[in-house]
């Protein structure tokens, strides 16, 4: 037989002096709780002196359970899994100062219209070309690589637009007449890899998109670009990169072309002397093209062969995702 315990109801068997569960003794009746007044009476009844803290019987709080730290997102999603799309696309402080006003002309030639059929129809025409310059301007945004592609050694250092300098064909290293489609725009993103406080840095990336007129435009600039001669435009680019004051005696290793699923991929080991201590850098310059949308992805740094396979392949991934065929 047993016995229920008054205190916590655990079943004692009977004849045990105190509860196998809270130790109280089994068949005790316990102290009814007596009232205690509540915090309105200690304030409207002036005789009862307030309780005392020293002697008040310590209250119990949940031990808070910690929470797991998550875990580390990986460096880049696996290679099936596509980069996520932007939700609100990344607006230049120029370009919607541009936009902002051409809308103000437009609105003043609506006014001054005065419902000549004509007037308004050029403003129709005008409102619309705006709205998709702006469009093919947030796709070329929304197809640039982001610090959430690639993991958080990297540094965003910022979208901005491809300087008129760098639109159209400028460079001697090749004439071939399928480089000399000139784009309309481009915008620029730039990453550094591990840096520090005075500048310096394990590596760095840029992502440039560029928007032609056509699709055959595109094609044609990466025939060009795939032909055996551009590795002297390659070779050209990279020692432009490191050209600096500080930055003596380049020598490149000689440019190859890397089989690459993703992109048109050139590599290139260059050494030379850095504030008088020898040194040696890696680049890579990747092309790739879709519709009417051209890409440039340019690496430097010593990474490895897969880490920059598995790179070009995610941003390949969001640019896929991002530009119309």
């Amino acid at each position: 037989m047993f016995a229920k315990c008054s205190e916590c109801g655990y079943l004692t068997p009977e004849g045990a002096p105190l509860c196998k569960q809270c130790g109280a003794v089994v068949g005790a009746t316990p102290d009814a709780p007596s009232a205690l007044p509540s915090a309105g009476d200690w304030l409207t009844s002036p005789g009862m002196p307030p309780p005392d803290p020293s002697t008040a019987a310590p209250q119990r709080f949940a031990t808070p359970v910690p929470k797991r730290a998550p875990e580390a997102a990986s460096m880049f999603p696996t290679p099936a899994a596509k980069p996520p799309r932007r939700s609100i696309p990344t607006w230049s402080v120029a370009s919607a100062t541009v936009l902002l006003v051409a809308v103000i002309i437009v609105g003043l030639m609506v006014a001054s219209s005065g419902g000549d059929d004509t007037a308004k129809k050029r403003v129709e025409a005008a409102t619309a070309d705006l709205a998709a310059q702006r469009a093919r301007i947030d796709v070329a945004e929304q197809s640039l690589i982001t610090r959430a592609d690639l993991g958080s050694r990297w540094t965003d250092l910022g979208i901005h637009a491809t300087p008129a300098s760098d639109i159209g064909w400028h460079d001697a290293c090749s004439d071939d007449p399928k480089l000399t489609d000139r784009e309309e725009f481009g915008r620029d993103v730039a990453f550094s890899s591990n840096l520090q406080p005075d500048g310096s840095e394990n590596g760095h990336l840029e992502s440039t998109v560029l928007a032609y007129a056509n699709a055959d435009q595109v094609d044609r600039g990466l025939t060009a670009r795939r032909q055996p001669d551009f590795t002297t435009c390659i070779a050209a680019f990279d020692v432009d990169y490191l050209s600096s004051p500080g930055t003596t005696g380049i020598v490149g290793d000689g440019v190859t072309r890397i089989d690459n699923p993703d992109a048109l991929l050139y590599h290139e080991t260059m050494r030379f002397m850095y504030q008088g201590a020898p040194s040696t850098q890696t680049f890579w310059t990747a092309y790739y093209g879709h519709g009417a949308y051209r890409a440039v992805l340019t690496i430097s740094g010593n990474f490895s062969t897969d880490y920059i396979a598995e790179l070009v392949h995610v941003a390949r991934q969001r640019f896929d995702t991002h530009t119309p065929a």
